[in-house]
């Protein structure tokens, strides 16, 4: 006996999946999807409508749960240069952190990596759509080029996330002065 007809009922039905001639004893799988828009449970029914005389239609109950998203962490940035400081100026740059999952975001730890950065260490939690400012420090005391990063851990499944930094240290332009300057005898 075949089936001749698949339905399927529910909130968010897909079109009918079509027509197959099954002999006795054959069997093949029909694949069902679930891929909810919505938070919640989710009741449907799969119809199998065949030419059985005994059992024309079979209904089996499809359920499933609308679950939320994980939390998920994005940055405004993944880099930044600071440029060329003299040692011992102080410069500032801002970043993003964003949870753009429904669950909530918890930021255990926030720390720089690298000499002469600096960023308020801490930690803090974000429900969806929420976005927390972090202001990253540059302040080199010696002259030459400076890499580091800022290192965000968190419940993200991802894992920590990196911003990587760069920056310059130059020093001051200083002029060897002697001691003493001799001008020898000046006529008047």
């Amino acid at each position: 006996n075949g089936f001749s007809r698949l339905n399927l009922v529910g909130e968010h039905p897909r079109v009918p999946v079509g027509e197959a001639l099954l002999q006795v004893g054959e069997s093949i799988e029909v694949p069902a999807f679930f891929a909810p828009v919505e938070l919640g449970e989710h009741r449907g029914v799969l119809t199998v409508e065949s030419s059985d005389p005994y059992r024309p239609t079979v209904e089996v109950g499809l359920l499933g749960i609308g679950a939320p998203t994980l939390p998920a962490l994005e940055l405004s940035a993944n880099s930044h240069d600071f440029g060329t400081l003299l040692v011992g100026e102080h410069g500032e740059w801002v970043f993003t952190v964003a949870n753009s999952g429904m669950r909530m975001l918890e930021v255990a730890r926030i720390y720089t990596e690298g000499g002469y950065y600096h960023v308020e260490e801490g930690g803090f939690v974000l429900l969806q759509g929420q976005t927390q400012d972090v202001v990253v420090a540059f302040a080199p005391q010696d002259g030459g080029r400076f890499e580091g990063r800022v290192v965000i851990e968190s419940n993200d499944p991802e894992g920590a996330a990196y911003v990587n930094l760069v920056g310059v240290g130059e020093w001051f332009g200083v002029v060897d002065v002697p001691e003493s300057i001799d001008f020898g005898e000046v006529i008047l």
